[in-house]
């Protein structure tokens, strides 16, 4: 499918079934509206591929993927490739986008060859399921969390190589008003990049053996 922008409304669903492209024109975005559900599973032998509708695609050759508030996703054996020509109001250029609050579960996909951020997380309360995710290739930090207080991370056997930065990098100015585990090997043994940390009173913040934290 050639595609411009797609939006999915409120309490509507798009689902992508197995094996299927979409080619995106430059600029152009797929978006899950407050209450909109993606719905993109594909299999091992056939996945679901997001790209750029170039002959010789680049990093940056459309915009994103994204899930706004109250949105609802499952990605599974999706590839999402040459994205971030876009910031879409957001600090910085990225591929996936997750608001809060969202449920979205991310499962054995990658992101690769993307201009900016391979996942920006704006949610605050949990953040997106990320489960057997390799984000490679992508000019910026690999998951970029923009807000505080610091969720709960669901990140499981995740992948990140040849990034900008191979690491989850944390708000500048982050609190810790829940418990919060931060687990280097979730990660594939990436490291957490951080500003400033404040553990607020009667919280805990657990951080597991193994688990390196880099200060700016």
């Amino acid at each position: 499918f050639l595609a411009g922008s797609i939006a999915i409304n409120a309490n509507q669903t798009l689902t992508i079934t197995p094996g299927t492209t979409l080619r995106f024109k430059n600029d152009a975005y797929l978006v899950a509206a407050p209450n909109g559900r993606l719905v993109a599973e594909g299999t091992p032998s056939q996945p679901i591929t997001f790209t750029s509708a170039l002959t010789t695609p680049a990093p940056g050759s459309w915009a994103f993927i994204t899930f706004n508030n109250t949105a609802t996703g499952r990605l599974r054996h999706c590839v999402i490739q040459y994205a971030g020509s876009s910031t879409g109001g957001a600090p910085r250029h990225f591929s996936l986008g997750v608001g809060a609050p969202t449920d979205v579960e991310v499962r054995h996909c990658t992101i690769e060859h993307g201009r900016g951020v391979g996942v920006l997380v704006q949610e605050t309360a949990t953040s997106p399921l990320l489960d057997n995710v390799t984000i490679r290739n992508v000019s910026d930090v690999a998951i970029y969390h923009q807000y505080s207080p610091l969720p709960t991370l669901r990140y499981s056997n995740l992948t990140l190589t040849n990034n900008g930065t191979n690491a989850v990098e944390l708000p500048d100015s982050a609190t810790v008003n829940k418990p919060v585990t931060l687990d280097s090997a979730a990660l594939g043994g990436a490291f957490f990049l951080a500003g400033s940390i404040a553990i607020n009173a009667n919280q805990t913040l657990t951080i597991t053996p193994g688990t390196t934290l880099r200060f700016k």
